[in-house]
C-alpha cells in the first residue's frame, strides 16, 4: 500500500509523518510575574546589572532568534512573517522608591500589583500596533535595594 499525501500517491521510498496529537501549552497562572534581585550594594549595582544582562542578551537569542525579531506584514499578500535583524528591546527604568520586600511575597497586595502593572512594557499594545514593537521586550527596573526584570 502506498502512502497518500493530499490525495496524490507517493512512492514507497517517500517518508510519512503521522500527526499522533495536538495540544496548546499556556504558561502556568501566577498573579505576579516579575523576577526580583537584591543587590549587594543596592541601587548603586544597577549599571553594572544592566551591562551583564545586555551583555548576554546576544547568545540567548542566538537560541531563539525569531525572538529578536518584528512581525512584518508583506505589502502585496498581507502575509504576516519575522524580519529577525531588528533586535530585541532593552528598557531600562527606576523606581528608587520601591523596595523587593514590596513587591515580594507569596501573596501580592494590591498596591504592589499597581507597582507592577508599570514595570510591564508595551502592556496596552493592541492588534496591529504590535507590527511596529519588538517581539520581545526587557525592562529592567532599579529598585532602592535591587532590581526588577520583566520579559514581555
Amino acid at each position: 500500500m502506498a502512502a497518500v499525501d493530499n490525495g496524490k500517491e507517493l512512492g514507497a521510498a517517500s517518508p510519512v509523518v503521522t500527526v499522533i496529537a495536538t495540544r496548546n501549552v499556556a504558561p502556568a497562572a501566577a498573579k505576579c510575574k516579575l523576577l526580583l534581585y537584591r543587590l549587594p550594594n543596592g541601587a548603586s549595582d544597577f549599571p553594572d546589572a544592566v551591562a551583564r544582562m545586555s551583555a548576554a542578551l546576544p547568545d540567548a537569542l542566538a537560541y531563539f532568534y525569531p525572538l529578536a525579531g518584528r512581525i512584518r506584514q508583506g505589502e502585496q499578500d498581507g502575509a504576516l512573517s519575522i524580519d529577525g535583524h531588528h533586535g530585541a528591546e532593552v528598557i531600562e527604568a527606576s523606581a528608587d522608591q520601591v523596595s523587593v520586600d514590596d513587591l515580594a511575597g507569596e501573596e501580592c497586595s494590591d498596591e504592589a500589583e499597581k507597582v507592577m502593572q508599570l514595570l510591564v512594557p508595551y502592556a496596552g499594545v493592541m492588534n496591529l500596533e504590535g507590527l511596529h514593537r519588538p517581539l520581545l521586550a526587557v525592562q529592567l527596573t532599579r529598585l532602592r535595594d535591587g532590581l526588577a526584570i520583566y520579559f514581555n
